[in-house]
C-alpha cells in the first residue's frame, strides 16, 4: 500500500501499521526496505515512504535517514532534514549532518535545517545555522534564520560579547545583532554600523533596532555617526536622523553630547534630511532654539515651514506656545495661521478652538 499513488491512501495505510505495533511490523518494513530497488524511478519515493512509516512507529532508523539527505531529489533531502525535529538527540553527528544540509545546493533543504537546527541549544549551533548566509536567500530563509537566531540568543551572545569574531564575518554578526530585542546586542551592532561594518540591506534593520533598544551611549555614537555623514554627504543622514526620531518619540531618550550641531542638518540641501533635524529639535525640547525654529517658520519653505511648526507643538513649553498662537494672528497669511493653530491644538486645545471661532 506504500506504492499506491494517492497520498490518502498510503497514510491510511500509515495508521493501520502502526495499529499493529513496532514489534509486528517492524521487521517486515526493514525486509520491505532492503528488497527496495534502487534503479526504480521512484526508490527515493518509497524509502521516504518508509522513513515516515518508521516515525509512525516512533523507531529511529538511521540508515535510512542518511541514504535520503543524500538522495538526488531535493524534495527527498528536505523531507529527511524535517524527520529531525522528530528524532532529535537519537541521530549519531546530528549537528555535523545538519551544518551540512545549511549548505545544500536547493533552499528548501536549506530552510528545513535552519529550521531543525533550532532544538539544537549550543552557541556553535549559532555558527552553524548562519552559514546559510553564504548562499542566495529568500523571504522564507531570511524568515526562518530570524527565528532560529533568537532562539539561540542566550548560548551566543555571551560568547560573542568576548570574541567579537565568533559568529565569523560582519554579515553573519549583523543579522544575528539585528535580529534580537536585547539591549546588549544592539550596543554591539552600534559598534558595527559605526565602523561601517553593517552590510547595506541590513543597515534599515541597524537603525530600527537601534532606535528601538539602543540607550543613550549607542544615541551618542549614532549622532556622531551623524554629524559625520552630513559632512560627507552621506546618504544614510536623514535615515541616522529618522532612527533618533523614532527613540526620542517612542522611548523619550536622546543623545547628550553636542546637541546644538543639529541646526548643521537644517541647512541640508536634503529635504527630509533637513526636515527631520527640523523636528528633532522640539523632540529633544532644545528651547534655546526656539527662535530659529520661529525663522524657519516665517522664511522657509512649507516643508520646512511646517516641520518648524510641529517641532514648536513637540518642544511643549511656554515659550512655543505663545510663538504658535502669536502666529495664529491677523498679521500672518490665512495660511500660515491655519497651520499654526493645528500645532497649537496639540498644546491648548481651548486656545486653539477660541481662534476657529
Amino acid at each position: 500500500m506504500l506504492r499506491q499513488p494517492e497520498d490518502w491512501t498510503r497514510l491510511q495505510a500509515k495508521q493501520v501499521l502502526k495499529s499493529r505495533g513496532a514489534k509486528e511490523v517492524i521487521p517486515a518494513l526493514d525486509q520491505w526496505v532492503n528488497n527496495l530497488d534502487k534503479k526504480d524511478p521512484n526508490y527515493e519515493h518509497l524509502l521516504l515512504e518508509a522513513l515516515w512509516t518508521y516515525q509512525t512507529l516512533d523507531t529511529v532508523n538511521e540508515s535510512v535517514l542518511l541514504t535520503l539527505l543524500k538522495a538526488e531529489n531535493h524534495n527527498a533531502r528536505a523531507a529527511a532534514i524535517r524527520a529531525f525535529q522528530l528524532w532529535h538527540g537519537k541521530i549519531k553527528d546530528e549537528a555535523g549532518l545538519l551544518a551540512n544540509a545549511v549548505k545544500d545546493t536547493h533552499p528548501r533543504v536549506r530552510l528545513e535545517a535552519v529550521i531543525a537546527l533550532r532544538k539544537l541549544k549550543t552557541a556553535e549551533t549559532a555558527q552553524k545555522v548562519l552559514a546559510v548566509l553564504d548562499n542566495s536567500m529568500d523571504e522564507f530563509l531570511d524568515f526562518a534564520l530570524w527565528e532560529t537566531v533568537r532562539a539561540l540568543q542566550p548560548q551566543w551572545l555571551s560568547r560573542l560579547k568576548t570574541e567579537p569574531n565568533f559568529l565569523g564575518d560582519a554579515k553573519k554578526t549583523s543579522f544575528a545583532l539585528k535580529s534580537v530585542n536585547n539591549a546588549d546586542a544592539v550596543a554591539l551592532l552600534t559598534q558595527l554600523y559605526q565602523k561601517g561594518q553593517v552590510p547595506e540591506e541590513y543597515q534599515k534593520d541597524a537603525l530600527n533596532s537601534i532606535a528601538k533598544w539602543g540607550q543613550v551611549r549607542e544615541l551618542n555614537t549614532l549622532f556622531e555617526v551623524s554629524v559625520q555623514g552630513n559632512v560627507s554627504r552621506d546618504k544614510q543622514t536623514a535615515a541616522r536622523l529618522g532612527a533618533l526620531a523614532e527613540a526620542a518619540q517612542q522611548r523619550k531618550i536622546q543623545p547628550t553630547n553636542g546637541l546644538g550641531r543639529i541646526m548643521e542638518f537644517v541647512k541640508s540641501d536634503d529635504e527630509v534630511t533637513a526636515t527631520t533635524a527640523i523636528r528633532l529639535i522640539g523632540l529633544w525640547k532644545m528651547e534655546e532654539l526656539s527662535e530659529q525654529l520661529l525663522g524657519l517658520v516665517q522664511q522657509g519653505e512649507k516643508p520646512v515651514k511646517k516641520a518648524a511648526l510641529v517641532a514648536l507643538s513637540a518642544m511643549g513649553s511656554e515659550k512655543s506656545k505663545k510663538m504658535l498662537l502669536d502666529l495664529t494672528g491677523s498679521k500672518n497669511s490665512p495660511e500660515l495661521r491655519v497651520m499654526s493653530a493645528t500645532q497649537l491644538v496639540g498644546l491648548d486645545a481651548s486656545e486653539a478652538a477660541k481662534i476657529g471661532t
